[in-house]
């Protein structure tokens, strides 16, 4: 427990020391090998807490190999720790773009989630598949997960402090179907988290202060809103997150609209389309185009309306085989 704790601590700042510390003590060393589950949940603290500082082959191929040193353990103790790293493999995969390869991982691990009765572990799983469905714009079944975490009510101690990542998710949510009471409500409760270490984690804390900054433009507080804007687009940048990066320009642009200043939200729009990594973008283009298609309106550039609508149009018929590909792997 100690060296755990050790391990916790400033995990960015002491990343190196860490990372030496654990492969030359536990890697290397055999004789820690000897407690199995020990072992195993200090490797996995480790590479669950520093797989956002590294690149995600690395830890991969950590994950992989921990992987098959639990395979075929007999105890409930040690076959939970290997769900473990079987969703956290997934996690690591779904991060680098393959999130239909997630999905059918996913599908794979859930019967041994139900047969551990790990709460935390189906906690987990819901969670992640509700990402997966943001991500694909899936709304309702992402909010269906959602609302198999927030409403259990056996959560344990330690699940309740991952809610706040869920209500943050609820809120992004609401926002794409533009119902303004729903993101209020949850970007609310989501608040209450953000004093704790997790949110669960620190990106999630951007997240909110872009949310928050939309609420605040609907509200015409518009001294408020860039503070909030800047926050979120500073954690962004500091922890090189291009999708919250993205997400706070996008906020930013709406923002603008908001405020009627529609130059400055047509050539922020513009640079998103231009300039975000093509798998974050496509989460929100439809929205981003729908966006400039009604700034194109107010200020009435007709021909750049149909423009954009042939461009909304084209991308529609690409998101909508997407859809289809993942509704056959879950067929499958």
């Amino acid at each position: 427990m100690l060296i755990n704790d050790l391990l916790n601590k400033n995990k960015k700042e002491n990343f190196d020391f860490n990372r030496n510390f654990v492969q030359k003590h536990y890697l290397l060393d055999k004789n820690y090998q000897k407690d199995s589950l020990t072992y195993s949940k200090i490797l996995f603290n480790h590479y669950s807490k520093l797989y956002f500082f590294v690149e995600p082959d690395t830890i991969l191929s950590y994950i992989k190999g921990m992987i098959s040193y639990l395979r075929g353990s007999t105890t409930p103790e040690l076959q939970n720790m290997l769900y473990e790293f079987q969703l956290l493999e997934a996690t690591v995969i779904g991060r680098m773009g393959y999130a239909l390869t997630e999905l059918r991982m996913l599908s794979e691990l859930y019967p041994k989630l139900l047969k551990s009765n790990n709460t935390l572990l189906l906690y987990r799983y819901n969670f992640n598949l509700a990402l997966i469905y943001y991500q694909y714009n899936e709304t309702q079944k992402s909010l269906d997960f959602l609302y198999k975490v927030i409403h259990e009510k056996k959560l344990t101690q330690e699940v309740q402090r991952y809610k706040g990542v869920s209500y943050i998710l609820l809120a992004s949510n609401y926002l794409k179907l533009n119902q303004p009471d729903s993101i209020r409500k949850y970007n609310r409760m989501a608040a209450q988290f953000l004093t704790r270490k997790v949110l669960s984690h620190i990106i999630y804390i951007s997240r909110y202060h872009s949310i928050n900054a939309y609420l605040l433009a609907l509200d015409k507080n518009f001294v408020e809103v860039y503070k909030n804007i800047d926050s979120a687009y500073n954690i962004a940048v500091e922890r090189n997150n291009d999708g919250e990066i993205l997400y706070s320009n996008f906020m930013k642009a709406r923002c603008f609209a908001l405020q009627k200043r529609y130059d400055e939200a047509i050539d922020l729009y513009k640079y998103i389309l231009a300039n975000s990594p093509v798998l974050m973008l496509n989460i929100y283009k439809s929205y981003i185009l729908r966006n400039l298609l009604d700034v194109y309106k107010q200020t009435g550039k007709i021909e750049k309306v149909y423009d954009t609508y042939d461009e909304l149009l084209e991308f529609q018929e690409e998101e909508t085989q997407r859809t289809k590909e993942m509704q056959i792997e879950e067929l499958d």
